[in-house]
């Protein structure tokens, strides 16, 4: 049981009185000595306004108590109501609830997680260190941290000094870290008897092992020794690579296949027997596909032609596919009908054979899909299929020679007129002007030729003709800008210099970028 407390004075005026009681005490006799002043009566130093207060323990098996302790309250005087009745057991205090334990707190970093390792103190005595300059970094920099006393290692235990740069393996082979970045620049090769050698043979990849000297005595012989070289050793520091000197002709292929977009136009004017062997035209005396000619004339003798063409190149690496989409317009007056509408379509497939700093080579086949109305002039009719040779050859540091050969081959057209051809081209190539490395202005000139094999063509008086033996052939010259590996812009030229050519003058304009 616990009396109410009043209001404790201070200890100098109310000082505690202990009273000596007999243990154990009765549960009666406990409360009677708690709320009896006359069971204790208080000192003489004391007046009336002393209360006894206090706390006393009064159970069965209590074996000790607490003597009451007496307090004077001038303000408030406390009275105590009479015990009936025996205080019952004291009530327990409730358990605290659960909670969650605490996080064990991590420790904080050590005091040397920041700081340099310390060396390991030897067994024997060392000289008194030599004190540096040696500081704390700052994060874990203050003002009371002193000073590290770092002691530098002998002088013989230093490396030794290197008078050279290190060398490396590569390829089985020592190279020096400047070797390795020339090697990176693409100024060194890698094969060879030596780094920064280009010249040397008889390492891979050199097909026949070591090469044997060609004995070139002529200005023949030395051609035939370069392509020997070039074949059966090339050169080890040569890098496969687009360029504009190889691919700046306007009437013959490119060897080496590469990604790009192309837009062309071409003028044929007065383009001649367009008829003949079913390559522009279709049969046009009137009794086949192809467009009739006004009365009194048997055929049309010549057309005017524009002709605007998508070029869409992929290559991937040594190989690549071209597709060729030609708008046509034709003029035939006052011979016949005007016609304009997409022309033939040609998928072609291209491939390298031989890609040397020397020379390139290659192969393709074009393929002629009839898509365009013969009867207007602006297809065959038929199916062609042409394969082709390509060729590459660095007549000069600035001079490159393009050359090509290819067979059209006819299939489905007319029996009588559809007759196949050999058709070659050939281009000089010389850079002109190049005020940066990446601006190159090149010049051209081309040939181009076909030689009938077979087939019929229409004279507008005579009617049909055999075309066998028949060669047309044609010259002229062009110029292109080419900005970097990205674009490039040019037009070129050609005249027909024989009586029986193709079209008596071609002109092509042509736009176009890479990828």
């Amino acid at each position: 049981m616990r009396a109410a407390t009043p209001d404790v004075p201070p200890a100098a005026r109310a000082p505690a009185v202990a009273v000596p009681l007999p243990l154990p005490l009765p549960t009666a006799k406990a409360a009677d000595l708690l709320t009896s002043t006359a069971a204790v009566p208080p000192p003489d130093d004391l007046d009336s306004t002393w209360v006894a207060a206090g706390t006393i323990r009064a159970s069965a098996a209590a074996r000790t108590a607490r003597a009451p302790r007496l307090t004077r309250d001038d303000d408030r005087p406390v009275s105590l109501p009479p015990v009936t009745e025996p205080p019952g057991p004291i009530p327990l205090r409730p358990a605290p609830e659960p909670h969650e334990p605490a996080k064990p707190v991590e420790p904080a970093a050590p005091p040397g997680e920041f700081l340099p390792p310390i060396p390991t103190v030897p067994d024997a005595p060392l000289p008194p260190p030599v004190k540096s300059k040696a500081f704390l970094p700052s994060a874990a920099r203050t003002s009371d941290s002193p000073a590290v006393e770092v002691k530098p290692p002998p002088p013989a235990e230093l490396p030794p000094l290197q008078s050279a740069p290190v060398a490396i393996e590569l390829n089985g082979k020592p190279a020096t870290f400047d070797a390795l970045t020339k090697l990176v620049d693409g100024n060194l090769c890698t094969h060879g008897a030596s780094y920064g050698s280009c010249s040397a043979c008889g390492d891979p990849p050199c097909r026949g092992g070591r090469c044997e000297p060609f004995p070139a005595k002529t200005a023949a012989g030395r051609v035939i020794g370069l392509i020997y070289s070039s074949v059966v050793c090339p050169d080890p520091c040569y890098q496969p690579k687009w360029e504009p000197l190889a691919d700046a002709a306007f009437f013959v292929d490119a060897v080496r296949p590469k990604t790009s977009t192309r837009f062309r136009w071409d003028h044929m004017n007065h383009y001649a027997y367009p008829d003949r062997g079913e390559f522009f035209f279709a049969r046009g005396d009137g009794n086949g596909k192809g467009p009739r000619a006004n009365a009194p004339l048997r055929s049309i003798p010549y057309v005017d032609a524009h002709e605007f063409m998508l070029v869409t190149e992929i290559g991937m690496g040594a190989t690549g596919v071209q597709i060729a989409a030609p708008y046509r317009s034709v003029n035939s007056t006052p011979f016949g009908q005007d016609g304009a509408g997409f022309a033939d379509m040609t998928v072609t497939a291209k491939t390298m054979l031989l890609d040397s700093e020397l020379a390139l080579f290659g192969f393709q086949m074009r393929t002629y899909i009839p898509i365009g109305v013969p009867t207007k002039g602006l297809g065959t009719g038929h199916v062609a299929l042409e394969p082709g040779l390509n060729f590459g050859l660095r007549a000069a540091p600035k001079t490159y020679l393009q050359a090509q050969v290819v067979e059209w081959i006819p299939l489905g057209g007319d029996n009588d007129y559809q007759g196949a051809h050999l058709r070659w081209a050939a281009s000089i190539n010389h850079m002109w002007w190049q005020p940066i490395k990446d601006v190159q202005l090149i010049g051209t000139v081309e040939t181009t030729g076909i030689s009938f094999q077979d087939g019929l063509f229409t004279d507008p008086v005579l009617g049909s003709q055999r075309l066998a033996k028949r060669t047309s052939a044609h010259l002229g010259t062009g110029f292109r800008l080419f900005f970097g590996d990205v674009l490039d812009v040019g037009v070129g030229w050609q005249h027909g210099i024989t009586g029986k050519y193709l079209a008596r003058d071609t002109t092509r304009f042509e736009l176009r970028y890479r990828f």
